[in-house]
């Protein structure tokens, strides 16, 4: 049973028009009878119009068809769910690892319910095993600080950790799965400095990596920001490179194998307090203009001294 076959049972056993569906939800008319998945932005247009729909009962198949009652603080307590025992405090829903995937070559735009992996190539997480919703089931941003990079490696997958840590949401930012990383060290300076915060949208395979884009990269090692060219096919490896200049030797590009890689987010959008001045580029143009500067200050000088030289010499002519 696919996803559109759960909404067809919703509005059945809700007794609701699919007129009023369509007008609640800005679904064309006839959709749901047309495709055969729903995407991301439509799963969120539909929980929107009717949030007693349970998302993960409507993605995954298990669990409830209507969302427990909300509690006194606003909150939805998530369910149990089958092999999955007490899933913690309220809001936070653990994944399937097997449950999802967006297809490639649309990447980051649409889930669907998919089978195992058709090639080792393609096999990687297709959803962080722990997301964090809001009462509208709306999912949250969850905010990942310097402090707690070590638990991350740990609890990444622990609905207790993951809730623990702050959350948010930014508008722009409802069409997929989204975490935001705090970075520390100058590796990426001067296009990305500590203390800046990086949000990275979840890359749920090799495939969908950004060539040469920024990319939080979670390691068995550690979790690090880098560009990232994908040598999977060539030789089985990801390259990991530093932007920095000043600290190359410090932060050398290195390789390491897809085995290691625990998540990769592509990073959307950067959150920065630096005002520092431009980079390291306009420095140096900078020092070129100031040279240049003293260059024509240099040749008027001379030029008004060859002048009264040749004035001197003339008045010695006559």
């Amino acid at each position: 049973m696919t996803s559109v076959d759960r909404i067809r049972d919703y509005i059945a056993s809700r007794g609701i028009k699919k007129s009023e569906f369509y007008q609640r939800t800005n679904l064309s008319n006839g959709y749901i009878d047309k495709v055969r998945e729903l995407g991301a932005d439509k799963i969120e247009s539909i929980v929107s119009a009717f949030p007693e729909l349970n998302l993960y009962w409507l993605v995954t198949g298990k669990g409830e068809m209507l969302v427990p009652a909300l509690n006194n603080a606003g909150s939805l307590a998530a369910p149990e769910a089958a092999g999955n025992g007490n899933l913690g405090s309220p809001t936070k829903y653990p994944v399937p690892q097997n449950a999802l995937k967006r297809p490639l070559g649309n990447p980051g735009m649409n889930y669907s319910i998919a089978s195992e992996p058709k090639t080792e190539y393609e096999a990687f997480q297709r959803m962080p095993r722990v997301i964090t919703v809001n009462e509208n089931m709306e999912e949250n941003i969850v905010y990942v600080p310097v402090k707690a990079r070590a638990g991350y490696l740990a609890g990444y997958g622990d609905t207790d950790f993951i809730g623990g840590l702050p959350n948010l949401r930014l508008p722009g930012l409802n069409n997929g799965t989204y975490r935001m990383f705090e970075v520390e060290g100058p590796s990426m300076a001067p296009n990305i400095m500590s203390g800046d915060r990086v949000i990275g949208q979840w890359v749920s395979s090799f495939a969908e990596i950004r060539e040469n884009r920024v990319h939080v990269v979670v390691c068995k090692d550690g979790v690090v920001v880098k560009r990232v060219l994908n040598r999977i096919q060539e030789r089985g490896k990801l390259v990991l490179k530093s932007d920095t200049i000043n600290h190359r030797k410090e932060y050398p590009t290195y390789e390491i194998s897809p085995d290691d890689v625990l998540e990769i987010w592509y990073c959307r959008l950067k959150l920065s307090s630096d005002f520092a001045e431009p980079a390291e580029v306009y420095h140096r143009l900078a020092d070129l203009e100031a040279e240049m500067t003293d260059v024509r200050a240099v040749t008027k000088q001379f030029s008004e001294s060859l002048s009264q030289i040749r004035q001197q010499i003339g008045k010695q002519d006559k």
